[in-house]
């Protein structure tokens, strides 16, 4: 039986990762920050895949020493990871300077840090194997620096990036790494997001056009993570929209989400 690694399970995309690796019959061993979320996904999953074997853990894998705590909890189950989704992130709006410095160091912490270091103990636990998989979730945001949302935006320029260089060093040794890259998603994102000031509430409103349901860009992900993509877009057209965004430069594209973001609060 395979093995899955999810963490930020408990709800959005994660769940839906759940489901999705449930359905193949893999063994979920989840971890979310959540507690009732994890209650709720255990409810379901109970439900819907009663075959499938499930470990759900509530940790905050943001913390120092986290990706090593969670290797150690593997080790001392018998769970021989075969896929680690590193789907945990989180974004905050509103001016820079404005923005709560607690929150804006725990989000760098989770996307940037708690990922990379997910991507260094279990990475080297597939090298020496010689198999595995990770999914690391990116963003088109990665490619577009967003006024409101400037150091999420970096953050996952990270993710996008960082994907590509450990995916060329781990090839060799028959481990796979991909990036999802999805849009704006319909997930507790917006609320965790939600800023107080008018640029937060602008960028609201300038992010929350023509979202993705949560089922879809997890589909994709999986989709393409099975197929051996690097890169995987949620269709066809947002992978062109990609392609697009690396013909401008950063100042150009911070620009014209400025424009947008000062149309949107004097409207």
């Amino acid at each position: 039986m395979k093995t899955v690694l999810i963490t930020g399970g408990g709800s959005g995309i994660g769940r839906q990762f759940c489901r999705l690796f449930a359905a193949d019959g893999y063994r979920l061993v989840v971890f979310s920050l959540m507690q009732d979320e994890l209650d709720d996904l255990a409810l379901e999953l109970q439900r819907d895949f009663p075959s499938v074997e499930t470990v759900l853990v509530q940790k905050d894998v943001a913390q120092d020493g986290a990706a090593d705590e969670v290797l150690t909890y593997c080790e001392q189950h018998n769970l021989a990871i075969d896929v680690l989704v590193n789907n945990a992130g989180f974004c905050v709006f509103g001016d820079h300077v404005a923005v709560d410095g607690k929150r804006l160091e725990s989000m760098l912490k989770l996307n940037v840090v708690g990922l990379s270091q997910m991507c260094r103990v279990f990475g080297d636990e597939m090298k020496r194997r010689g198999s595995g998989k990770i999914l690391n979730v990116g963003s088109m945001a990665g490619y577009i620096p967003t006024v409101g949302m400037a150091a999420y935006c970096a953050s996952k320029a990270y993710v996008n990036n960082f994907s590509a260089g450990i995916a060329a060093e781990l090839a060799d040794y028959g481990v796979q790494v991909s990036v999802l890259c999805p849009p704006a998603t319909q997930s507790k994102f917006m609320a965790t997001a939600k800023g107080d000031d008018d640029t937060g509430k602008a960028v609201e409103k300038f992010v929350s056009g023509n979202m993705f349901t949560a089922e879809d860009v997890a589909k994709a992900g999986y989709k393409g993570l099975m197929a051996g993509k690097r890169r995987i877009s949620v269709t066809p057209m947002l992978r062109f929209s990609m392609f697009m965004m690396q013909l401008f430069s950063p100042d150009m594209l911070a620009n014209l989400t400025l424009k947008q973001v000062k149309k949107l609060k004097a409207a």
